[in-house]
């Protein structure tokens, strides 16, 4: 599956992504098992292609699929499974994934992934704003009383900045 994550990596990197791709991404001679960790730990999303290859017994792709699950337990909003391979037996996909949006991929997976997401950054920035918004009539409401009770009591000595 190397062409199809090399294609979907390069995407990424296009729309100003950082990515971690293996073959990019570890330095020679390092300690790949520590590496793959610290970058999961350190990513704010995390995508899984699907396919036969993926899925097989001992492959390593399940090991970074249970670091991304230490890092994240629950899997909404920051693992990304990606079907690249419409043979691959969806019951043998781990219940991990299958709790969020499979992506199935209908033309060029680098450009769908890529709208996913963007899409999803999106949504994240509107949860932020929207609690920024919250935060900012918080503290807006509380300046009005302060102000308020310096007007109910004169010589407290409170001051407003």
């Amino acid at each position: 599956d190397r062409a199809v994550a090399e294609e979907i990596a390069q995407a990424l990197k296009n729309d100003g992504h950082i990515v971690f791709f293996d073959k990019d991404s570890l330095p020679a001679a390092s300690d790949y098992n520590e590496q793959i960790r610290r970058a999961i730990k350190a990513a704010d999303r995390f995508i899984f292609l699907i396919s036969r290859n993926s899925l097989a017994e001992g492959k390593f792709t399940l090991s970074e699929l249970a670091f991304a699950r230490e890092r994240w337990p629950n899997a909404e909003g920051a693992i990304f499974p990606v079907l690249i391979d419409k043979a691959a037996p969806i019951p043998d996909v781990p219940a991990y994934l299958r709790s969020v949006h499979i992506l199935q991929i209908e033309g060029n997976a680098p450009v769908e992934v890529s709208a996913a997401i963007e899409k999803s950054r999106l949504v994240s920035a509107k949860c932020i704003v929207g609690a920024g918004a919250i935060a900012l009539s918080l503290v807006a409401a509380a300046l009005l009383f302060m102000q308020q009770a310096s007007f109910l009591i004169p010589d407290a000595g409170l001051t407003v900045l």
